[in-house]
């Protein structure tokens, strides 16, 4: 059906036991009750010794059917299935848990509705997601359905739960999985024999009937002494004798067939010892595997490799923070594949170099080491793809957020901006609002997806609101912009641009979830301490120019590069923020007119921006920072007018970043950095001579 819902509802344990059942037609107890409910009856008839004996096999075929049937959940058509029992969703009434005494964690959900009934699920029997799913759905089809507190949390810290006992800032550990191949090879049969878990046990107990409905045949036989004759004489038991005779001898046959066969070959000397030699290289493999290192434990001074079995652990290998000089990351030739690159750590000496396997640290756990390791090692650089490699990818389609934008109600649940204390996504969770945009506001929020209270980070969430009552164009356009800026931060990844930590859509508006710079932008910094001497500006100049040949490099046209999209952190480091107007360089492009007009040169009011117009932004800022005034619009920049102490070469550099013609302006970022480290070189007051040819805008001193 159309909106049909799946949910599997089966753990390790049940899945055993169905198999179990399937073999050996356990419970036990069946075999204790067979003779009682037998001998009772034999003693009033025969016929009634058959019935009773049909009845309880037909009894516990039943249930074994019904143990198949609730591996998994069906809900279809506001209608849930589970085993041979069916519950109307519009019946319910709350969801609760219920608790074993003396326990702290629940053990089950229990379902409550109108009619009385109940439907118990075991906790252990529900992945996180699942759990989730299920709730989602209530909340979305019945909102007034009360719902456990407790609950939403227990899922959320089973979904976030790491295989770590204790970690503290000084005590990070993770697991390392470096017989990977194992866990392959186990995730790889666990993920095709999913479905098969639920046909196998129907199988096996068509295969096994024969057998298992000997044996309760036997066990009248044995136990009925007072109705032996009526019971060895049953109507079922002589068909299935047959059939079990008939069965046995034919799979005996085989069976001794191929031993005699195998024996034959060990016999051959050539043959045992190629076995034996086979048979040690194989322990002598596997001995190895077993003593390779499957937990890193990161601790104040030293990085561990070590080996955990149950509760015994050794240490295999270890590493000095102090002796780490830088990390990179190491490809193997004609391979794309990350589980078989490598992390190397340099060390200081003749210390030999420290590897480690990328492929042997999860993804989710990736993160987790990189910020373990630039806390504890601060001095260890650590190389730009190993840092992009390490960090979680946001995968997500236009599609996914336009479906994930028709999902939702056709009204906003709320018109109000977000309060203190919500949460969005079940992770975020707001602290207070910062400011307000064109779009929407931006909120400094907690991530919460660390269930340590001491490694949540703050961050950012950029609120765009969609539109909700217009044409499907209008909000596919709106939906487009906001993935293109999601998309363009995704991709970058610099020391001067903010970086993206998630996105998503919600209540009919989209946020990018960005890290918080602790700092104020440049132009809260001139409004509260005013103009910046030469100097400095030179320092933030150089700065600029690194983050502008960067996006340049990535072909990335910012459009909005302003005093007020440059924060400066409180380590003097820039972060350059905002690129919902930023775009991809194409030849030939129009775009619309946007940025601050005192901040755009000519041809971006023409909508065609090119890189140039981001190096006429920058002059125009370090106009604004130099004389605490915006420059003059489509204009060339001097500050020395505006600030008398500004020197003619500086003034120099200012003016030809913000000439108006592009032919005549700076040519790029790398071309104005030269000209600003130049102007370190010179004696105070003195004035560098900049030649510009019309055409590449070449820089000469």
């Amino acid at each position: 059906m159309r909106d049909a819902q799946i949910v599997r509802y089966a753990d390790h344990f049940s899945t055993f036991a169905l198999w179990w059942k399937a073999i050996l037609f356990l419970p036990l107890w069946g075999y204790m009750l067979a003779p009682l409910v037998g001998g009772l009856l034999g003693r009033i008839g025969d016929i009634p010794l058959q019935v009773g004996y049909s009845l309880l096999l037909a009894f516990f075929m039943s249930r074994f059917i019904e143990d198949v049937l609730k591996c998994k959940i069906r809900i279809e058509q506001d209608i849930l299935f589970f085993g041979y029992r069916k519950f109307r969703l519009a019946d319910l009434v709350s969801v609760g848990l219920t608790y074993k005494e003396n326990q702290v964690l629940p053990k089950a959900i229990v379902l409550n509705f109108a009619s009385g009934k109940k439907l118990n699920l075991k906790i252990s029997r529900l992945g996180a997601e699942d759990t989730e799913s299920i709730l989602k759905l209530i909340e979305m089809r019945h909102p007034s359905v009360k719902i456990d507190p407790v609950l939403r949390t227990l899922s959320k810290c089973k979904k976030l739960v790491r295989n770590t006992s204790l970690e503290t800032d000084n005590q990070v550990e993770i697991p390392y999985h470096s017989r990977r191949i194992f866990k392959q090879l186990l995730d790889t049969f666990m993920g095709t024999a999913e479905s098969w878990m639920r046909v196998g046990p129907l199988l096996a107990f068509v295969l096994f009937c024969p057998f298992w409905l000997n044996i309760y045949s036997n066990v009248y036989t044995m136990f009925l002494s007072n109705a032996y004759e009526t019971a060895k004489n049953l109507a079922l038991r002589k068909p299935l004798e047959s059939f079990i005779e008939m069965a046995q001898g034919h799979i005996g046959a085989q069976v001794s067939s191929a031993g005699l066969a195998f024996v034959t070959v060990i016999e051959n000397p050539l043959v045992a010892l190629a076995l034996i030699g086979s048979l040690v290289g194989l322990v002598y493999y596997l001995a190895r595997f077993f003593f390779r290192p499957n937990v890193i434990m990161m601790q104040q001074d030293e990085m561990k490799l070590r080996l955990r079995v149950f509760s015994a652990s050794a240490d295999v290998g270890k590493v000095s923070y102090e002796s780490l000089v830088n990390a990179y990351l190491v490809k193997p030739q004609n391979s794309a594949d990350p589980d078989k690159w490598k992390i190397v750590f340099n060390r200081t000496g003749t210390l030999p170099k420290f590897p480690l396997a990328l492929g042997a640290l999860s993804p989710e756990n990736r993160s987790r080491f990189l910020r373990s390791l630039e806390r504890l090692a601060p001095h260890c650089a650590i190389d730009c793809d190993l840092a992009e490699a390490m960090m979680p990818k946001q995968e997500r389609s236009y599609t996914e957020l336009w479906l994930q934008s028709l999902s939702a109600p056709t009204e906003r649940k709320s018109l109000e901006p977000l309060t203190p204390g919500q949460m969005l996504q079940e992770r975020f969770e707001v602290i207070r609002r910062l400011g307000v945009g064109g779009q929407g506001l931006a909120y400094l929020c907690k991530d919460t997806a660390d269930l340590l209270i001491a490694h949540q980070q703050e961050v950012v969430l950029k609120e765009t609101i969609l539109p909700v009552f217009v044409e499907a164009t209008i909000r596919q356009q709106a939906l487009e912009r906001f993935q293109q800026e999601a998309e363009m931060l995704e991709k970058l990844d610099c020391d001067g641009v903010v970086k993206l930590v998630d996105y998503f859509i919600e209540d009919h508006r989209g946020y990018l979830v960005l890290e918080h710079i602790d700092g104020k932008n440049l132009r809260q910094l001139v409004e509260e301490d005013g103009a910046v001497s030469e100097e400095r500006a030179r320092d933030l100049a150089l700065q600029m120019c690194d983050i502008l040949a960067y996006l340049h490099e990535k072909g990335v046209i910012h459009r909005d590069f302003t005093p007020d999209n440059l924060i400066l952190r409180h380590d003097g480091k820039l972060k350059l923020i905002d690129f919902n107007v930023a775009q991809q360089a194409e030849d030939g492009a129009t775009g619309t007119i946007v940025g601050k007009h005192a901040f755009l040169p000519p041809e971006q009011f023409r909508g065609k921006p090119t890189f140039q117009s981001d190096i006429y932004a920058m002059g125009a800022t370090l106009h604004f920072l130099t004389t605490a005034e915006d420059p003059e619009p489509i204009s060339q920049s001097h500050p020395a007018q505006a600030n008398p102490a500004i020197s003619e070469g500086f003034d120099k550099i200012i003016a030809n970043c913000t000439e108006m013609q592009c032919n005549k302006r700076t040519a790029n970022a790398a071309a104005a950095k030269e000209q600003f480290m130049s102007l370190f070189g010179d004696d105070e007051g003195s004035t560098i001579s900049i030649k510009v040819t019309e055409h590449e805008g070449a820089i000469a001193n």
